[in-house]
């Protein structure tokens, strides 16, 4: 299976050296997958759209250059790794609580040849260092995860944007009580509607959820 980055071109400048470390990501995570099941078939399939892509759409409307971002329940290194390719000058630490997962990440980080990217086997809530931002795809409830990672950022800014939580995530939560819900260390600043400035049917019940460390 050969996947086609191109999709990305249409949404994003990329340098001929980014360009190769998608290619590589793309080419590396598809023979792991094969042994390790990192996503389904039909995700497989789909790379570029909906795991590159997808995590990149954060990217669109929060510059983490020079941000110290932390990557909670990675997985297969989503968003994380499109994310660090994406901003060089950023730092990224990539965490999820199943070894095996850990240590294909730590190999792909290794054939890219990354060097802002950090992969460790551990819980959020279990880690002791703050972050600018912490990102996520829909590892769990809202109410959860803020739990999890309050003590992890603290409030201010980088640059002129809020530190706080970037969160992908679907419409299978209520979006009118979400400052009800999650800790009180978070506010609900912004949803982004991803099918707005991402065109196929994947993005039309995608969303962003941005909420700021106060």
């Amino acid at each position: 299976m050969v996947t086609d980055i191109s999709l990305l071109k249409n949404y994003f400048s990329l340098s001929d050296e980014q360009t190769r470390q998608f290619n590589i990501f793309s080419e590396v995570f598809l023979e792991k997958n094969k042994v390790l099941n990192l996503v389904s078939r039909k995700d497989a399939e789909n790379l570029t759209e909906r795991h590159l892509l997808h995590s990149l759409t954060i990217a669109k409307y929060f510059n983490l250059s020079g941000a110290k971002v932390l990557d909670v329940g990675t997985g297969g290194g989503f968003p994380g790794l499109p994310l660090a390719i994406y901003f060089p000058q950023a730092s990224f630490t990539l965490v999820d609580s199943k070894q095996k997962k850990v240590h294909a990440v730590s190999e792909f980080v290794q054939q890219i040849g990354l060097n802002n990217v950090e992969t460790r086997c551990i819980r959020a809530e279990e880690l002791k260092t703050q972050y600018d931002f912490v990102v996520s795809r829909a590892v769990t409830g809202l109410d959860k995860f803020t739990h999890w990672v309050a003590p992890l950022i603290k409030p201010g800014t980088v640059g002129t944007q809020h530190k706080g939580i970037i969160y992908l995530r679907g419409e299978d939560f209520d979006f009118n009580t979400i400052n009800d819900e999650i800790h009180p260390a978070f506010d609900c600043n912004r949803i982004i509607h991803l099918q707005k400035d991402f065109t196929s049917d994947f993005f039309l019940s995608k969303k962003i959820v941005f909420l700021q460390r106060i």
